[in-house]
């Protein structure tokens, strides 16, 4: 791929994306189908422009939306998202141009490396598997380390 859009697409996501890892229990709390948290890496951006969005969807295709604007008066927001595969195929390309979610970018491949290992793999398919603890205490780790990365709220200084 040209590297001179490659380090443009990074410039976007550093600017205007995210790069996180979602966890999701429903299926455990819910329909009482599966043991395990299912863990995916994700990237998107969200802008008001359409171009970079396109741009992206173009290059490595994932999933295009188009949101109402939260303000009253506010415009459309574009957005563009990867997840699971096609999220760790981007991230992979971009990771030698970010330098703003360069750690984000590192914890969610290593989630792919997890899903990808031999011991993740031995239990069939996801959704009918009890996963290793010590495979479910990695991906946690993951998840609440990119999580604290992109937390912006404020934070309280700690009383000792």
């Amino acid at each position: 791929m040209d590297k001179l859009l490659l380090a443009y697409l990074a410039g976007v996501i550093d600017s205007d994306g995210y790069i996180s890892i979602k966890r999701s229990t429903y299926a455990a709390r819910v329909l009482g189908k599966n043991w395990n948290p299912q863990y995916q890496e994700m990237i998107g951006i969200k802008q008001v422009s359409p171009e970079a969005v396109d741009l992206l969807k173009a290059t490595f295709g994932g999933y295009r939306n188009l949101q109402r604007p939260s303000a009253r008066n506010g415009r459309p927001l574009h957005g563009w998202q990867g997840t699971n595969l096609i999220a760790a195929k981007v991230i992979s390309a971009l990771r030698p141009y970010l330098r703003i979610k360069a750690r984000q970018a590192d914890i969610a491949l290593r989630l792919r490396v997890s899903k990808d290992s031999k011991v993740a793999r031995l239990r069939g398919s996801p959704a009918k598997r009890k996963q290793a603890a010590s495979v479910i205490t990695e991906r946690e780790r993951l998840f609440a380390e990119v999580r604290a990365l992109n937390d912006t709220r404020p934070q309280r200084p700690r009383l000792v």
